[in-house]
């Protein structure tokens, strides 16, 4: 007998298959079984009565469509240790009657001489039927997933704790007890670690006795890199660190301290700190820039002269207008200063300083079509759909082109130059970028969504929950479980949605309950081992890291 689910990729799914009415119940194969389990939906009725106490939890509806694309359906799939299964056919009575509680996706594994962790290993399992009574005396407070990785020569940093005695002495160096850290086998490796270099881990078993003799106020996270033949720079490049050892001390220029040292001489004039006379104008590179414009100081000389106008410093008399690169655009703009004057007509607006009558108006990029007199940043927010504020909703720029009519009905003094008292009469102490989108029907939540704003205007406000104040209103009662704020008394447990989630798991407080009990991972291995997931509330992410 086969059944109507299929695995593809790890997910479990649903699909009209052989255990059907069209397919004669798989040629006669499932009519025993339907007879004798009408309810039973597993995935391997082959599996019930079979001598072994199987669960594979798969609570729910599930919604997909066949490998052969058939049209999608519900079906709801049930445990083998259910009810309707008949606990296994059987096979689960003797494991039921012992552990009651214990709700496991594999109850093969209790007691099965291996210890487990997670649900496995708690009372109502029996601390997995007694095969973590060891492991629990010796480590009563350490909470592993994975108990057989304690002690097994490996060091795991994640049981690398006191709790877990340093993960059954896997992280212990022979010769350092005190020593803790990720790897102990870097230790005494050849290579100094900034980790290892301690008094309780032998100064990294000697690694890094010569460095501390050499350079005792040298503080940086990989002392192996000094002195390795290339110069690191930053925190390496310091006196207290010899010049990185060497490294970044450049030949003829001893004041010469440089984070990159082979661009000095290397027939391209660089700024500071290379242009400068401790590392001999660059090499010499500058000598022919520094002699033409002696008092033009710029991080890039090179790009003195070099077709393109560029502006600060450079366009400047003392860099001789960046070389007469900029010549041109100084005639004719000659009130303005912007940083990037390649920028001004090219197309795109770029307010601030570039959008000012002696920019021409960034070159004519910030102009907005049939509004000459409106000069705003960002023109594409004209006429855009969106009611913008400040000085978009001004009688020259159209009142944002026509977007803020609307809400000057309501508010007709809050366009720029108004004191917006109708408004703020309506929302005391409601402070928004934009008040517009107060009472626009839809849930703008954030700062829009306060007491202030009376719940965007109502806009946030959940009906039939009216202390619920959450920022998307329309997930209470969609039929998911959301957590965090949504699964409160006041959303009335998200609108009914959490109420089943908080009858199983009462202490488990979540913000995406999706994740303890998703369809797609629940039981199949997906574990996230991690908290709040990850606790005896949570039933250990519902039974996924058992």
């Amino acid at each position: 007998c086969h059944s109507n689910i299929y695995v593809q990729n790890g997910v479990t799914k649903v699909f009209k298959g052989y255990n059907t009415k069209q397919c004669g119940w798989d040629g006669g194969d499932c009519i025993k079984f339907n007879a004798k389990y009408p309810n039973c939906s597993v995935d391997r009725p082959y599996n019930i009565g079979d001598g072994h106490c199987d669960n594979r939890i798969v609570v729910g509806v599930i919604t997909s469509s066949s490998p052969e694309g058939q049209l999608s359906y519900e079906e709801t799939l049930t445990g083998y240790n259910t009810a309707e299964c008949e606990w296994d056919g059987g096979d689960c009575l003797e494991f039921n009657e012992k552990y009651p509680d214990c709700n496991v996706n594999y109850p093969y594994r209790i007691g099965d001489d291996f210890c487990h962790g997670g649900i496995y290993n708690s009372e109502k399992c029996g601390w997995d039927g007694g095969d973590c009574t060891e492991f629990n005396e010796r480590y009563p407070d350490c909470r592993a997933s994975s108990p057989s990785d304690i002690g097994n020569g490996s060091c795991d940093e994640d049981y690398n704790n006191i709790q877990c005695g340093w993960d059954g002495g896997d992280c212990i160096h022979v010769g350092y007890p005190d020593c803790h850290v990720g790897d102990p086998s870097y230790i005494g490796n050849g290579f100094c670690g900034s980790s290892y270099n301690t008094e309780a881990c032998g100064w990294d078993g000697g690694d890094c006795e010569v460095f501390n003799k050499n350079y005792p106020e040298c503080s940086v996270s990989n002392p192996s890199r000094i002195g390795n033949g290339r110069c690191d720079g930053d925190d390496y490049n310091t006196e207290e660190c010899g010049w990185d050892g060497g490294d970044c001390a450049v030949a003829s220029y001893p004041d010469c301290n440089v984070d990159e040292p082979s661009l000095i001489g290397d027939g391209e004039c660089d700024g500071e700190p290379y242009y400068t006379e401790e590392c001999g104008w660059d090499g010499g590179d500058c000598i022919a820039i520094n002699g033409k414009y002696p008092d033009c100081v710029v991080g890039s000389p090179s790009r003195i002269g070099d077709g393109e106008c560029n502006g600060g410093a450079y366009n400047f008399e003392e860099c001789g207008w960046d070389g007469g690169d900029c010549i041109e655009f100084n005639e004719k703009y000659p009130d303005c200063k912007v940083d990037n004057p390649s920028s001004i007509g090219d197309g795109e607006c770029d307010g601030e300083q570039y959008n000012n009558e002696g920019c021409g108006w960034d070159g004519g990029d910030c102009l907005v079509p049939g509004f000459p007199a409106c000069h705003v940043d960002k023109p594409s927010n004209i006429g855009s759909g969106v009611c913008s504020f400040g000085a978009y909703n001004s009688e020259a720029c159209g009142w944002d082109g026509g977007d803020c009519l609307a809400f000057n009905v309501r508010y007709p003094d809050c366009h720029s130059g108004g004191d917006c008292a109708s408004f703020n009469a309506s929302f005391p102490g409601c402070k928004v970028p934009n008040p517009d989108r107060i009472g626009s029907g839809v849930c703008s939540g954030g700062v829009y969504n306060s007491r202030e704003c009376g719940w965007d205007g109502g806009d946030c406000i959940v009906e039939g929950f009216p202390e619920c104040h959450v920022d998307d209103p329309s997930w209470i009662g969609d039929g998911d479980c959301h957590g965090g704020e949504h699964n409160t008394e006041e959303c009335g447990w998200d609108g009914g949605d959490c109420i089943e989630f908080n009858n199983k798991y009462p202490d488990c407080k979540v913000d995406t309950t999706y994740w303890i009990e998703t369809f797609d991972c629940f039981g199949d291995g997906c574990c996230d081992d991690w908290s709040p997931f990850y606790t005896e509330e949570c039933g250990w992410d519902g039974g996924d890291c058992g």
